[in-house]
């Protein structure tokens, strides 16, 4: 957090506005992210295999965009959305292909 800090915005901004509950609360949620994450991750990689739980995790940024832009009314850039359907469009060929 400090590093993207000084590396993306001025150092006064993280002095003046970082606090010990928010320090809490982004620990927090990095934990709950990663022990959730990783567990869920193995349970689907068991229950329905590595290649489709790969597939399914490779459309993240399609789900992403329409939650970022129902709950947030967040519109990506062109070149942003443009990736996002080569990457769904590449999951989507490698995932049905008949080879």
């Amino acid at each position: 957090m400090v590093l993207s800090t000084i590396v993306l915005e001025d150092i006064k901004h993280l002095i003046l506005l970082l606090t010990w509950q928010g320090i809490f609360y982004f620990a927090v949620a990095g934990i709950i992210h990663f022990v959730l994450g990783w567990t869920l991750l193995t349970v689907s990689q068991n229950r329905i295999g590595a290649s489709r739980t790969s597939a399914l995790v490779g459309t993240a940024p399609l789900f992403a965009t329409f939650i970022g832009y129902l709950l947030f009314k967040e519109i990506l850039s062109f070149l942003t959305i443009l990736g996002i359907i080569l990457v769904v469009s590449g999951i989507y060929l490698i995932t049905y292909s008949k080879d």
